[in-house]
């Protein structure tokens, strides 16, 4: 989990600060993609805000959900919300379309149980949803440019 922490750091700085992405972040619609090295690996990842998030919580940071592929893992999607969750939360669900992932929230964060087949439902549909943290409005995210975003994320990996 350590490399997705890193991702999702370099993300917060990305939307923060886009000077400091370490490669060119690429926008796709709603999506970017961009990439980084760590002890001489390429780490590559795509990445949206939350859509509602952004105007609903003036000062606060907005959520951030993010894929990852870093060999020999591929396919990791986090989601790093405004607010943390609850110490012992139980298993969130993420909606996209009709299907439903199970979320495994972690401090900071919540995990993809299953991470491809979050990737695949992504890539068919417009809009994914997941609940927020204590209470809060759910965190809307568009998919609009997810595919391109993606596509351009696996090729600077593997390519």
């Amino acid at each position: 989990m350590k490399p997705v922490i890193g991702v999702v750091a370099a993300v917060m700085l990305t939307v923060a600060v886009p000077a400091y992405a370490a490669q060119p972040v690429t926008r796709f619609k709603d999506w970017a993609a961009s990439s980084y090295r760590q002890n001489g690996h390429r780490i590559c990842y795509s990445f949206t805000q939350a859509i509602l998030g952004r105007k609903r919580r003036g000062g606060c940071n907005t959520a951030v959900l993010v894929v990852t592929h870093a060999p020999p893992r591929q396919d990791r999607v986090v989601v790093s919300p405004c607010h943390p969750y609850a110490p012992h939360q139980a298993a969130l669900t993420m909606t996209a379309g009709t299907r439903h992932f199970a979320f495994h929230p972690s401090g900071k964060y919540a995990y993809a149980a299953a991470g491809p087949a979050t990737v695949a439902a992504f890539r068919r549909e417009m809009k994914a949803t997941l609940p927020a943290p204590q209470g809060r409005p759910k965190e809307l995210f568009s998919l609009r440019g997810f595919s391109a975003a993606y596509d351009a994320m696996r090729s600077a990996c593997i390519g």
